[in-house]
């Protein structure tokens, strides 16, 4: 891995004002409840959980929440292919080697209606259930790969210029 030089690099992670909004009030939810459960004796809700799982569910959230504000999409392309790696939920990176593309280009798409957010998402379609995996942290512009294989590649970018310059670099074919 790694052994031509690097013709483009980019590091993504979830930045969106939301996605943010959304964890702290669910990690505040939970902190409060479990104060008021655990230390004030205060059942929290008209349902209240007992504290074994108040406690569960509050260290998974905020588990996630760790997972998600750390996560980082990183992605690099040279002479060998395209690598790619979603961390913390990838720990390696996977390559796609030139050899198994068939093309690469960039898109435009909304993620929300086509792929249904962001992360990592796997998507079977269509009768001959071609599949598709999609690595997205923000935006509406990816690297979209189609291996010979048939199964499609989409990776995010906020630098989809920088990527077409480095295809047309690398001498890869764009459609």
């Amino acid at each position: 891995m790694k052994k031509e030089p690097v013709e483009f690099y980019e590091v993504q992670r979830f930045r969106q004002w939301w996605v943010m909004a959304v964890l702290i009030a669910a990690n505040g939810i939970f902190i409060y409840g479990g104060v008021q459960q655990l230390i004030f004796s205060k059942p929290f809700g008209n349902n209240p959980m007992n504290n074994t799982l108040l406690v569960f569910t509050a260290i998974l959230f905020l588990a996630l929440t760790v997972a998600i504000l750390s996560s980082r999409l990183h992605t690099f392309i040279n002479s060998e292919g395209i690598y790619v790696k979603f961390f913390p939920f990838q720990i390696r990176y996977k390559l796609y080697g030139w050899d198994v593309v068939q093309s690469a280009y960039i898109k435009k798409y909304n993620p929300m209606l086509k792929y249904g957010g962001w992360g990592i998402r796997f998507r079977v379609a269509g009768f001959r259930m071609k599949s598709e995996v999609v690595y997205k942290t923000a935006g509406n512009a990816g690297l979209q790969l189609i291996l010979k294989n048939g199964k499609k590649i989409l990776i995010g970018t906020h630098r989809p210029d920088t990527i077409s310059e480095t295809l047309t670099l690398l001498g890869k074919k764009e459609e």
